[in-house]
């Protein structure tokens, strides 16, 4: 007997994270992986992603739009009562024997929402984590209890989910799939990265990710400003700046780092990055935003990251995070940081907080003996 996996994906950054789970999954012999593709994935704006998953050769099984053009609170909840609808037709439609979900995005929680009534586990990886300054923070903890079962990126995340009350063998303490797949990535060639980015030879270069604070929206306008204002002040780097996420004030953050682009010689923005983003953290002198990926995934290069504000507030550090307020002076100062080999070297030294070997095929053969011996979909609250 196969079992079929669901995976639901809202965006390149939760694919990319995927991929090496993805992977495993296909490959294990009781299991086959089908696509459920939503958000940002089949958004014009972000890129239409939904061509990167096309291009890797998987099934498609679902696919379903649920943004809308609106950046507004009702924008938001409307999108997530799309999600919802768009996954029960879905899963009504494929009955897969599981859902597996990742990380915190509304359109994750709201299409999750809708396999509970169908009776359908769903597993979450990348639950327990904190990022206090993002409304996400609820939705993934939100997540975390209509979940069956866990693969947590650290022991800290893993107490967490315990905290919750969930049944300590249904949460496993996996490490992140991304920061695996990240680890096994030979050295790519500088030149042809620079060549792909369109960058002069000799070019030193920033990745930027910068995304909406969305608890705290008078932080958001503060933080990007006083962002855009420290790079200008470093005209002998490039910038290559990546898409924002659809959040509460998308569009503000995204007319300020276009202004920005537009006025500046030193400056380009892509809306996705896709495999090229891994290559271009081998290479960049560092990254500044406060993207997940600068806490979880770069640390793996050693590269140092300026993560500026409060989205990430409550993660798990490694050595290569540089946090910083919204202060113009301070983040000037953490780049120069950011900037000095010696702190380099001490990030590369340290390694990452969230590397696991084995993380991926972990996940595939526990999904696979689970479903081999049923996975209940009824929830208890364990007391500790």
């Amino acid at each position: 007997m196969t079992f079929k996996v669901a995976i639901l994906t809202t965006s390149r950054a939760d694919y990319g994270i995927y991929r090496p789970v993805i992977r495993a999954i296909d490959a294990h012999e009781r299991l086959t992986p089908v696509m459920f593709v939503t958000g940002q994935h089949l958004d014009d704006a972000h890129g239409r992603t939904i061509k990167q998953i096309e291009a890797d050769g998987y099934e498609i099984a679902a696919a379903f739009n649920c943004l809308n053009e609106s950046d507004t609170e009702l924008g938001v909840a409307s999108a997530m009562a799309a999600a919802t609808q768009g996954c029960a037709d879905a899963l009504n439609k494929v009955r897969p024997d599981i859902l597996l979900t990742l990380g915190d995005r509304f359109e994750m929680l709201a299409a999750a929402m809708a396999a509970v009534p169908f009776r359908i586990p769903i597993a979450h990886i990348h639950g327990g984590e904190e990022t206090e300054g993002a409304m996400d923070n609820v939705f993934r903890h939100a997540l975390s209890k209509i979940s069956q079962f866990h693969f947590c990126s650290t022991e800290e995340a893993r107490r967490r989910i315990l905290q919750m009350g969930e049944v300590p063998d249904q949460v496993i303490w996996s490490g992140a799939p991304g920061v695996e797949a990240f680890e096994s990535l030979p050295p790519s060639d500088r030149l042809e990265v620079l060549t792909s980015l369109e960058l002069p030879t000799d070019a030193q270069f920033a990745l930027v990710t910068y995304h909406p604070v969305t608890n705290r929206p008078r932080e958001t306008s503060q933080e990007v400003r006083s962002m855009v204002a420290a790079m200008e002040a470093n005209p002998d780097l490039q910038f290559i700046l990546t898409g924002v996420n659809a959040d509460l004030q998308r569009d503000e953050v995204v007319n300020v780092l276009t202004s920005f682009v537009e006025r500046s010689a030193n400056a380009t923005m892509r809306t996705s990055l896709g495999p090229l983003y891994a290559s271009g953290m081998q290479h960049a002198e560092f990254m500044i935003g406060n993207s997940s990926s600068g806490v979880i995934e770069a640390a793996s290069f050693g590269l140092p990251v300026v993560n500026i504000g409060g989205r990430q507030e409550g993660r798990t550090r490694s050595k290569n995070t540089i946090d910083v307020d919204g202060d113009t002076d301070r983040i000037k100062a953490a780049i120069a940081t950011a900037r000095d080999p010696e702190f380099r070297k001490g990030a590369e030294a340290a390694g990452n907080a969230y590397y696991q070997p084995g993380t991926s095929a972990l996940i595939a053969t526990t999904l696979a003996e689970r479903l081999e011996t049923g996975l209940s979909v009824e929830k208890a609250f364990q007391w500790y």
